[in-house]
């Protein structure tokens, strides 16, 4: 099966109600396969297999056993874990409903409910939640007399925690369940002018899972899910996933959603470039219907196009790929940096950063010598470096 074919199988048999054509495009390809081992493979990598599972169930297609458990035993562990996952979202929700604190659920804990309609479908790692900045230190109190350990996102020195803050400073953590905390929807490379402020005047008040939350309207709904899409394929952790969620909360809101104030919100804060990247491949490899204006990036296409086939043959994950990406991290926090001081100050915390982040990074105790370390790392980046020029060739 060539490689156009196999994408296929994904992209269309991942479409949460298909119709009898894209049934019968997935079984035409289905047939085609004589190996479907990396089928699978690509399957739990992609986190689309218990979609899959779904949609092969309800086909004529004899699919070999061994495959047909493995996309079972997929859809199983995410519906277990979605569970759980659910059960602490509306526990957390609950404290924060009693404490008068509004939240917003971010990205799959949202989505798996309101648009995939069936738990086992969606993958979901953490809990995403977004609150209000001077929220932040009392919800973390509440939660720790809870026994919630909360870990802050530390970064290299106090340059890197004034200019490159994360969006979600805060995680979460007990019993292997993580929330994170965000207080924007977007970090620093993202360029935004939207505010924290006017983040919160797009919200509406909303009943889900039986408590009180509040949810951006349709259009910053898709935004979001296209900007953090856009994120990772100019990272090195394309979220196949993420298209679905793009596709699927379309058709769930074709009826109702407003693609003239979805492209005023992204000209007003600057993003209608990321976004017409994301809904170009969307409609190109992913069978999104988009308005055309929202097809035409500035970016070539056959950039794009090479991306997204370098993600879905899992060249990203190439540790040359991942260590290119980060120098183009680097280099772009250097660009973005004014002064010669600030940009001095940026590589002295990038090689000899602060001792609670080598403790952590290096996870080191307190009685060890942290001298050898700093003199390791200056090798390690150099070394990294080095290879990192080299893919970028």
């Amino acid at each position: 099966m060539s490689n156009k074919d196999s994408y296929e199988v994904f992209t269309i048999g991942s479409i949460l109600n298909p119709t009898s054509s894209h049934r019968n495009s997935v079984e035409k390809k289905l047939n085609e396969i004589s190996d479907w081992k990396p089928v699978l493979k690509k399957a739990l990598d992609t986190h689309l297999a218990p979609i899959l599972h779904k949609t092969f169930s309800g086909l004529s297609v004899q699919i070999p056993t061994d495959i047909k458990n493995g996309l079972q035993n997929a859809y199983n562990q995410v519906l277990v874990r979605n569970i759980v996952l659910q059960e602490q979202f509306v526990g957390f929700a609950k404290v924060l409903n009693e404490h008068q604190i509004p939240l917003v659920p971010l990205k799959g804990i949202y989505l798996s409910e309101v648009i995939y309609k069936d738990l086992g479908l969606r993958h979901l790692s953490d809990i995403d939640v977004l609150i209000k900045e001077e929220s932040l230190d009392r919800v973390c109190g509440i939660m720790s007399d809870d026994g919630w350990q909360v870990k802050s996102a530390l970064l290299h020195d106090s340059l890197h925690e004034e200019r490159f803050s994360h969006a979600h400073p805060i995680t979460l953590v007990k019993n292997e369940i993580q929330i994170e905390l965000h207080t924007h929807l977007y970090n620093w490379n993202q360029f935004t002018t939207l505010t924290r402020e006017k983040l919160w005047e797009d919200v509406r008040a909303a009943k889900f899972l039986g408590v009180e939350i509040h949810q951006f309207s349709n259009e910053l709904l898709l935004q979001h899910q296209c900007l953090h899409l856009h994120k990772h394929l100019f990272g090195y952790e394309l979220k196949m996933l993420s298209f679905c969620d793009i596709r699927e909360i379309l058709i769930a809101k074709q009826d109702v959603f407003d693609w003239a104030r979805f492209e005023k919100v992204n000209v007003e804060f600057g993003y209608i470039e990321e976004i017409s990247r994301v809904l170009y491949l969307s409609h190109k490899f992913w069978n999104v219907d988009v308005p055309v204006n929202f097809r035409n990036p500035v970016m070539p296409t056959s950039e794009l196009d090479e991306r997204f086939w370098t993600f879905m043959n899992g060249v990203s994950r190439n540790e040359d790929v991942i260590l290119k990406n980060k120098l183009d991290k680097n280099l772009n926090r250097l660009d973005y940096l004014q002064s010669n001081e600030d940009k001095l100050k940026y590589v002295a915390g990038l090689v000899f950063p602060s001792r609670a982040f080598m403790k952590k990074h290096y996870q080191l105790d307190e009685n060890t010598w942290l001298f050898p370390y700093y003199i390791y790392r200056l090798v390690e980046l150099t070394y990294k470096g080095f290879r990192a020029v080299l893919a970028k060739r």
